[in-house]
């Protein structure tokens, strides 16, 4: 992309800097919580952002991410020209703190690392009818369906308010680059609650963990607001589902609450005219800092 582009994503971003709360350390602060002000910048994926982009995929596809060539999805998401973004706050050379962009899953010349996820989402959708059917039509060879995987990840505090204008960015990115999707798949997580064996290790009848099923009537959680949104209003199809490598144990990820949580994987299928309005909504409901 050229200067002038990443020009414009410094500046859209410099209109959403946030003062954000930390907790201090310093005995003049007296225990109350400091305010901390954070320059975002944005930037295109680049080469330099390999090893951060694999770990945010990782991070993304949780319990199953060794079952897919990370290296061969960061190459893809880094190789696009012009499309996508990651937020950054110590320059150009630092780690990315968020990444969002779209892979696009039908190319001329697929990978196999996108046939893997072709498979993995079929798989995960299987007992949902009607949405494996239309993922299997979508992803036929027949089929001249343009299939766009977005890709969103980001550090666990990051503010949802970071979200639109990169959504915002993507789609403007990808019409200057003539990519036009008919279908957007969006990957992200999802948790439920799960009662904790700290709790119940006392009760030896209670003391085998149980894995919670990714259909059972447990509320469900966002890792990422703005999905709970999307889901609401755009998708099409939604399925939470299980992970086939045994996920972490609830108890690690219990952040000082009385439960602990087990983390979902969560596929939404939204139709590619909707973009529009899913990124403008997404800016009213997360207006800027």
């Amino acid at each position: 992309m050229s200067e002038s582009i990443e020009d414009k994503k410094r500046k859209q971003i410099n209109d959403n800097d946030h003062d954000m709360d930390a907790s201090s350390s310093d005995s003049d602060s007296d225990g109350e919580d400091q305010i901390v002000n954070v320059d975002f910048d944005y930037f295109d994926p680049t080469e330099i952002d390999f090893h951060a982009i694999k770990n945010l995929l990782r991070q993304l596809f949780d319990a199953d991410s060794v079952l897919f060539d990370l290296s061969a999805l960061a190459d893809l998401v880094i190789n696009q020209s012009g499309v996508g973004t990651t937020i950054k706050t110590d320059g150009k050379e630092s780690d990315p703190f968020a990444l969002l962009t779209v892979v696009d899953m039908k190319p001329s010349t697929p990978s196999p690392a996108l046939k893997t996820l072709v498979d993995y989402f079929i798989q995960k959708t299987q007992d949902n009818a009607a949405y494996n059917r239309k993922l299997r039509q979508i992803f036929a060879p027949s089929s001249t369906s343009k299939v766009g995987l977005i890709l969103s990840e980001r550090l666990i505090n990051m503010p949802t308010e970071v979200v639109p204008p990169m959504y915002d960015m993507l789609y403007r990115e990808s019409a200057a680059a003539g990519l036009k999707f008919d279908h957007f798949i969006i990957l992200s997580k999802v948790f439920t609650e799960q009662e904790s064996l700290i709790d119940r290790e006392d009760n030896p009848r209670q003391a085998k963990r149980t894995k919670p099923a990714a259909n059972a009537s447990a509320e469900i959680y966002y890792f990422h607001q703005e999905d709970e949104l999307i889901k609401s209003k755009f998708a099409e199809f939604s399925k939470s589902f299980s992970y086939s490598r045994e996920a972490q144990n609830a108890d690690s990820k219990r952040a000082f609450q009385e439960a602990g949580i087990w983390p979902l994987g969560h596929l939404m299928l939204i139709e590619g005219s909707k973009m529009e309005d899913l990124v403008a909504d997404l800016g009213e409901k997360f207006p800027p800092f």
